[in-house]
């Protein structure tokens, strides 16, 4: 069984770096994001790793509670002394995990668009995104006043609907006999990004002669406007159904989609050019991690540097110094050396 507590295990041993991020993040905004390194959590705990791809949808929510619980466990452990920017932390609330650099294995990986037999699973998508949609706001959650005593009746939209609400028919108080309700909205809507994408599956990965199909995206908060069309892109996501508005008499009409947890876009003028944000982040918290040890920082690089060469570490470490290093080479004694820069 796994609960909430082991959860905060793994994010306070692994991720307490970008909690500490998290919180050091100025509040107001309507979401926050935190992301989660797939090979940490499964040199957690196999098993965790199991339960999150195979019930993803509940899994993540439990994520996005743990997260919050974690922020808490965290402000607890800083003094004022140990921790300077003291003050300048609080704790949010709406945080959204997003999950990336998962193994590439065929269970999770799919060249070609997911079927039926995919519903519900937490999958990772290779295609070209072949036209986007346009941006939309979309009320997530409607809060309603009752008219006769004045209670106020949340109500939460369902995604496979694309959060379509009706006005409650009855108020939520027993005693209450109110049928009419008033919409709070203004500083009472709580809203979030939408839109829906189309991709194509790449041509060059199926068969000769084979058409390739394509599939509806939905990207939501921070990934909404992040592609464009022509980018080749990676999904991770869960495969899910978007209903519409059922029509008496009428055969149910529904669709096949991915709902998009995170995105990673592949253009090579792009990968060339631009160091990501994550990238930087995920640097600079690697560093914080290891300051005391920059040793055992640097080994862990170079263990994950040519997996396959198994230790030879004194053979990775010259590597990687030649790769890095911005010298000039020179013919000495016979042989090519890397010459001083200066």
């Amino acid at each position: 069984m796994i609960d909430n507590g082991t959860w905060c295990d793994f994010l306070l041993t692994y991720c307490d770096c970008e909690l500490e991020e998290l919180l050091l993040q100025p509040s107001g905004a309507p979401q926050y994001i935190l992301l989660i390194d797939g090979l940490l959590l499964l040199d957690f705990n196999l098993q965790l790793c199991s339960k999150l791809l195979s019930d993803p949808k509940v899994q993540l929510d439990a994520l996005g509670r743990s997260a919050v619980e974690s922020e808490e466990r965290l402000l607890t452990r800083y003094t004022i002394e140990s921790h300077p920017q003291l003050a300048e932390m609080s704790i949010k609330k709406t945080v959204h995990v997003r999950l990336q650099n998962l193994p590439d294995i065929p269970e999770l990986v799919r060249n070609r668009v997911p079927t039926c037999s995919d519903m519900g699973k937490f999958l990772i998508v290779n295609g070209t995104v072949t036209r986007t949609g346009s941006r939309k706001v979309l009320e997530r959650i409607q809060l309603w006043k009752c008219q006769s005593c004045h209670s106020v009746m949340e109500k939460e939209g369902i995604f496979e609907l694309r959060y379509k609400l009706a006005a409650p028919k009855k108020c939520s108080v027993r005693t209450c006999k109110g049928f009419k309700f008033t919409h709070l909205q203004g500083e009472h809507m709580r809203c979030s990004d939408y839109q829906e994408m189309k991709i194509q599956e790449k041509v060059e990965r199926l068969d000769m002669g084979t058409i390739p199909r394509s599939m509806t995206v939905v990207l939501e908060y921070d990934l909404v406007d992040t592609c464009k069309a022509g980018d080749d892109v990676t999904i991770y996501g869960i495969v899910t159904q978007l209903w519409d508005q059922p029509v008496t008499e009428a055969r149910c009409s529904l669709e096949t989609v991915i709902h998009a947890n995170s995105i990673e876009i592949h253009n090579e003028q792009r990968c060339s050019l631009d160091v990501t944000e994550n990238a930087v982040s995920r640097h600079y918290s690697h560093w914080r991690r290891y300051q005391d040890s920059p040793m055992a920082g640097r080994n862990l690089i170079l263990a994950s540097f040519c997996p396959d060469v198994y230790q030879l570490y004194i053979v990775k470490l010259a590597a990687l110094l030649v790769i890095l290093e911005d010298g000039e080479w020179a013919l000495e004694a016979g042989a090519m050396v890397l010459a001083d820069p200066s």
